[in-house]
Parts: structure tokens; sequence; C-alpha cells
């Protein structure tokens, strides 16, 4: 970047980048009384780098989405929820991970090597696979910020922030979002590029 290019970068309110599309709602995965279960999606494949935790008991939605993304380098969307980890569930937590990605794939017609999962909670609890598969039909492609909370645990509020530069040009948007209270260390997070 030049150094005007640099003074071109401003902090903006949540929007996502020209293509990507998102929804959380609350299929009562969980206690609480709030969103937990959602989705991420781009138009079309989107470049994708992972960070992953280095504990050797990684959650089968985190072993998955590394899998996913080291086949071509991409995402084209990220099926995720709150209150269920996923994680200490041994091959059922790995069938379930796969499940939903399949069902994610199948519903937006496109490859399984472009889904990601993600899940954040309990740990050692399985999903509930019925009520995923009930919520899954009731994901609209919205451009709020829906998804962002449907990934709270005991957050207080989502994580969030989106800035644009401009670069050779034209206006580049990039947001992001995550989920911190209560992770100890936090290293996984795929990142997208259009």
């Amino acid at each position: 970047m030049t150094q005007d290019e640099e003074s071109s970068i401003n902090q903006i309110s949540f929007t996502w980048p020209k293509g990507f599309y998102n929804d959380g709602i609350k299929i009562g995965l969980g206690t609480v009384d709030k969103k937990d279960f959602g989705y991420l999606f781009s138009q079309v494949p989107a470049a994708a780098a992972g960070t992953y935790t280095t504990n050797k008991f990684q959650a089968a939605p985190t072993k998955l989405t590394k899998e996913t993304i080291n086949v071509d380098h991409k995402l084209q969307a990220v099926i995720l929820n709150s209150a269920i980890a996923n994680s200490c569930t041994g091959a059922q937590g790995t069938k379930d991970a796969h499940t939903e990605q399949q069902w994610l794939a199948d519903a937006l017609n496109i490859d399984t090597n472009l889904v990601g999962v993600a899940s954040t909670g309990l740990i050692g609890a399985y999903l509930d696979m019925d009520k995923i598969k009930a919520g899954l039909p009731k994901l609209q492609p919205k451009t709020g910020d829906d998804v962002s909370q449907a990934i709270l645990t005991t957050d207080k509020k989502p994580k969030q922030a989106c800035v644009q530069v401009t670069l050779d040009g034209k206006t580049v948007t990039i947001t992001g979002f995550a989920k911190g209270s209560g992770m100890i260390h936090p290293r996984w997070q795929p990142c997208w590029v259009l």
C-alpha cells in the first residue's frame, strides 16, 4: 500500500462485502433464549485460509474445516452454531459435522469442499441434529449482523469490525466478526478474500 492508500482506510458501520450474505436464528440448541444457529455465504467461491487451535483435542468442526480449506483454499459458506461445541464427541461428533456440511452444501447447491463448519459452546455434548435440520430451511440471505449474534455464548455483545480501503482506485470492504468470551487462546477463524 502506498502512503496515500494507507490514509484512505476508514472504519465504517457493519457492512458485508459485496456478494456476502448471512443469517442467524434461534433453534433451541441451548437453554438461553437467543439466536444459536446461522450461516455465512458468498455468491462465489472465495479464497480462504485458517489458523487453528494447537490443542490435541480439536473439535470435529475444527478438524473438518481445516481439511476442507486445505482442498483448494476456498470457501463459499460456513454453517455455525452456539450452545454446543461438538467437541470431545468422538465418531458421532465427526459424523454430525460432516452431515451439517453436506446439508448446507445441498441447500445452497454447492460442493461440500466449499463449506466450513463452526460450533461453540458446551464441550462433550452432542448436537441436536433434528433441530439443525429443521432450522436450515429457515435461514435467509440477509445483509445484517445476525450470524455474529448467533455465535455468542457468554459474550455480552457481538464482536465486529468493518473497514473500507481504496486499492488501485477501487473501494474494498473488509469485515470481520468473532466469538471471544470464555475462549482460552482462540486461534481458529476462517479468512475469505474476494
